[in-house]
């Protein structure tokens, strides 16, 4: 059986076995993020941990307006959801798989040692995935379903972790800007050897920043 259809079994049986115990100091967390619209951002996802784990489950739910984008791993010369971070916290063993429902716009993570070994404690990053957002504004994403696992037989030192939040900020991006100027027509100048784009009352660089 091949190492993803591993994980994703791993993952139902992370769900199936789900406690009641609520591991409070035990998280996955994701800083604010700052956007642009229509731009795909790599976001960083921190596990933070007091306790060696040898797995996790997390469901990162997406506000409306803001979607999971695949990027492109180089070593594996194939896209993925979820990448996992070179971290010396990972036990040679761990490697993660990942799932997308449309539906409810969340992404799921399972980050887990096929050989039972633990990763270490910290609060660093240990994975990204990647988002685009269609419209400016602050919107708010959540972090659920957490469930962290020992891998002991009696599921002692097991327990779900708590519900996290964390704020998208999107700013218009430059290309919007200028579509949305007051448009007369968008024409290029050239002033002292630059080139520059002239929508309505703004100026822009090749690069799309405005000028002031």
């Amino acid at each position: 059986m091949k190492v993803k259809s591993l994980l994703v079994a791993a993952l139902a049986a992370l769900s199936m076995s789900a406690s009641a115990v609520v591991l409070e100091t035990e998280k996955v967390v994701i800083d604010e993020v700052n956007a642009k619209v229509g731009e795909k951002v790599e976001v960083p996802v921190r596990f933070e941990t007091t306790t060696e784990f040898s797995a996790v489950q997390a469901f990162i739910a997406l506000p409306e307006g803001v979607v999971a984008e695949t990027m492109y791993n180089e070593d594996l010369e194939e896209d993925e959801l979820v990448t996992k971070l070179a971290n010396s916290r990972w036990n040679a063993s761990h490697d993660i798989s990942s799932s997308y429902n449309a539906t409810t716009n969340t992404i799921g993570i399972v980050a887990v040692s096929l050989k039972n070994k633990m990763f270490k404690v910290g609060t660093d990053a240990m994975c990204k995935v990647c988002i685009k957002a269609s419209a400016a504004g602050t919107f708010k994403g959540k972090i659920q379903n957490v469930h962290w696992s020992t891998a002991s037989v009696d599921g002692s030192g097991d327990g779900d972790g708590p519900e996290t939040e964390f704020n998208i900020v999107v700013a218009a991006s430059a290309v919007n800007d200028i579509t949305a100027a007051d448009a007369a027509k968008t024409y290029k100048v050239i002033e002292n050897g630059q080139i520059y784009i002239i929508a309505g009352d703004k100026k822009f660089n090749v690069m799309g920043a405005e000028v002031k």
